[in-house]
């Protein structure tokens, strides 16, 4: 099904508010900031660059033809934040792991420079997505995976911030891996790749996250917003991950049912040609020709086609 874009004039004008977003999603978040007390200078830092960064990632894409469709522009600035996340949680975890702090409960509960960057860049995507969300793809941006988990994300960002415990959340954005290849398929169909997206989120949004979560509920006094936050997320990881099983379930019985209604017989170009009557079917005397994936194509009587029906008879009749 072609998807809906808006007119040209819509489009020109979304381009032009991106500059007033851009602005307004850097006032509130160091609002947000200010108001968590996280004032560091590597944290105030970090979040301006990464409203520079996202400010300057939507606004090329707002040159691409694809723009105009608001189920594609409602993944740039995932993907533009997620490029940046990503290697910095796998670097993270990596690091950790030859440490063996991924294994240390305390080492969690720290403030690291790469966690306060990395934390303060993803809050500033938050507050940056709700904003231009809340105008530009209104109707992509869902309550559940939109106002709530920002939302919900922006107090935890905050928290990390001034408990600290940043450096617990750096190496959590490993998650961010399978966002690129979902952000990316979204956007470039040709891109897409369901196994390889399935086969990652599974790995490392169910299986690292759990692991983790286990990690840290062994360490002292810890925190009540992790546990509660560590188990809502990976409930909603598992919630997602269904809903994609099943769509590839469905997606597989119909490729089923599609190959077996074209894969029943094998016939030849002869022999697919029929004539067909009744209410429902074309009028006397037309050929039609069925392919596998395909409606019947009309054929005007013609010479040509009539010509073609008395060879498809001698075929069959052999006189």
């Amino acid at each position: 099904r072609p998807e809906k874009a808006e007119g040209a004039a819509g489009a020109d004008t979304m381009r032009e508010d991106i500059p007033r977003l851009c602005l307004w999603s850097t006032g509130l978040t160091m609002a947000v900031l200010y108001i968590a007390g996280a004032t560091k200078p590597l944290v105030i830092t970090s979040a301006l660059l990464a409203n520079l960064y996202l400010g300057a990632a939507y606004w090329t894409s707002a040159k691409a033809l694809w723009f105009d469709i608001a189920r594609k522009r409602a993944w740039v600035l995932t993907l533009a934040i997620a490029t940046i996340l990503a290697p910095a949680g796998v670097g993270s975890a990596v690091y950790m792991a030859m440490t063996g702090d991924l294994w240390r409960p305390e080492a969690y509960f720290a403030s690291t420079p790469v966690g306060d960057a990395a934390v303060a860049a993803f809050l500033a995507f938050l507050v940056a997505d709700c904003v231009v969300g809340s105008e530009q793809y209104r109707e992509q941006f869902g309550l559940l995976e939109g106002w709530v988990h920002h939302v919900g994300y922006l107090v935890v960002c905050a928290a990390a911030l001034k408990s600290p415990f940043s450096s617990g959340m750096a190496p959590c954005m490993v998650i961010e891996v399978t966002t690129v290849i979902l952000a990316v398929g979204h956007i470039w169909p040709a891109y897409r790749a369901d196994l390889l997206f399935g086969v990652a989120f599974f790995l490392i949004r169910i299986v690292y996250c759990v692991f983790v979560m286990v990690v840290v509920m062994g360490a002292p006094n810890l925190p009540p917003i992790v546990p509660l936050f560590g188990t809502t997320a990976i409930l909603m990881h598992a919630h997602w991950f269904r809903k994609w099983c099943i769509g590839q379930w469905r997606r597989g019985c119909t490729a089923q049912e599609a190959s077996g209604d074209s894969g029943d017989s094998e016939v030849t170009p002869l022999q697919d040609v029929t004539v067909e009557c009744g209410p429902d079917r074309p009028k006397p005397g037309r050929a039609t020709r069925q392919g596998p994936g395909r409606g019947p194509m009309m054929l005007e009587e013609t010479p040509e086609a009539r010509a073609l029906l008395a060879v498809h008879k001698v075929a069959i009749n052999g006189t």
